[in-house]
């Protein structure tokens, strides 16, 4: 079965021709909280648009050995050495028979807390300061699932004594941009020196002095950072991007220069979270470091969301979509001003679960409902990396390729 789906995804690829764009889409499940669903599923694309599952949409990666091994918004990178990195939101507490004492924490120590009030049976309680790491060579073959608490045992206890629970860590990515001979450049300096070539950015609920900002009665997140160049230890967190509004997902674009230039800026795409919005919002900024992008202190571009005015929603060609989060945008073709951007519009699952837009001068973006084909049931927060054909097609001989 796999070596026929090998020969009519070969079929494909001669069909698009010029129009080739090989990637993968990361996501999870949402419709029961399951192991099956809450784990790593992968999606393949010939064109950037229509998506389609590997593994007859089962997972093709699930944790194992930490609590109940739950994971949410999986995201993949491909690092500058070729190899690949999962990171995950940490939902493993959630149905957990025990806690695991003495977490590992950022800089590669153990953590002198031995006792967490982390179980619980309550899906939407969960709030743990810790990601989800595993690696891969292809994406077929998982090793080293770690569970790395992102923020110290002191700013955690701060938090906890001022707020009542602890701080959470959500929907991670990692920012870097690499230089003409495909090496990850240098986007920050530590203060003792130190260049770090990775962040790894995540949405937290507290401040760097363990408070919680409130405002309108409201959390306020904002983006976090650990910077690292190998994920394995990392600095400790910190302030990567904050707006006037609280934010979440936030996702970086490095591949932005326009085509016969070689300037570039980089955006971030995040959901907003002001009330009867919570839409989808792009600043940009120069650099990749921590706060380059606060210059835009409310949005540069909205680019999706509710009327502010009524809380109508917005329409997007093919559905009416109520909220919209976990934002991620690409390039599919290295020589042509064209980009795809994609939001899980999670209220939305009984149609099309990510609203889809593309945009020739990440100015003006418009819809691409109609061309899109995604995977069934109810996938959520995707994230997306580039691939090979010698890639894409191991992948298909391993898994086959559903709907072709």
């Amino acid at each position: 079965m796999a070596e026929a789906d090998v020969k009519k995804f070969e079929e494909l690829v001669a069909q698009a021709k010029d129009n080739l764009c090989l990637r993968v889409m990361a996501y999870f499940k949402d419709s029961d909280h399951s192991l099956k669903d809450q784990s790593l599923y992968l999606a393949l694309t010939v064109d950037g648009l229509k998506w389609k599952a590997l593994n007859k949409n089962n997972p093709v990666y699930t944790v194992e050995g930490i609590g109940s091994n739950l994971i949410r918004d999986p995201y993949i990178v491909k690092k500058a050495d070729g190899t690949y990195l999962m990171i995950a939101t940490d939902w493993t507490l959630y149905g957990a028979e025990k806690v695991h004492a003495n977490h590992r924490l950022y800089d590669g120590s153990i953590s002198k807390e031995n006792s967490w009030d982390y179980e619980t049976d309550n899906y939407w309680d969960v709030n743990t300061t810790c990601l989800i790491f595993a690696d891969s060579p292809d994406m077929i073959h998982w090793s080293n699932p770690r569970q790395i608490q992102m923020v110290s045992d002191e700013l955690k206890k701060e938090f906890y004594k001022n707020c009542g629970n602890y701080m959470h860590c959500w929907a991670p990515e990692v920012v870097f941009d690499t230089d003409e001979n495909g090496c990850a450049k240098v986007i920050h300096v530590a203060k003792d020196g130190t260049e770090y070539r990775y962040g790894v950015i995540w949405s937290g609920d507290g401040e760097e002095n363990g408070h919680r900002k409130i405002s309108d009665d409201r959390e306020y997140n904002e983006t976090w950072v650990n910077w690292t160049n190998d994920f394995e230890t990392f600095t400790p967190g910190e302030i990567y991007f904050a707006n006037s509004s609280a934010n979440i997902d936030a996702s970086v674009l490095t591949d932005t220069a326009m085509t016969g230039s070689s300037e570039k800026k980089y955006y971030l795409f995040f959901k907003d979270q002001v009330e009867h919005q919570h839409g989808i919002g792009q600043v940009e900024a120069s650099s990749l470091d921590s706060h380059s992008f606060d210059a835009a202190k409310d949005f540069s571009n909205v680019i999706y969301s509710k009327d502010k005015g009524n809380g109508d929603i917005t329409k997007v060609t093919g559905s009416l979509y109520n909220e919209g989060e976990g934002p991620f945008a690409f390039r599919p073709y290295k020589d042509r001003n064209l980009w795809y951007l994609f939001v899980d519009c999670h209220d939305a699952h009984a149609e099309k679960v990510f609203g889809a837009f593309s945009s020739t001068d990440l100015k003006n973006w418009k819809s691409e409902n109609d061309a899109t084909e995604f995977p069934d049931g109810v996938i959520r927060h995707g994230s997306t990396v580039s691939v090979t054909l010698e890639e894409a097609i191991s992948l298909v001989r391993a898994f086959g390729l559903e709907n072709i």
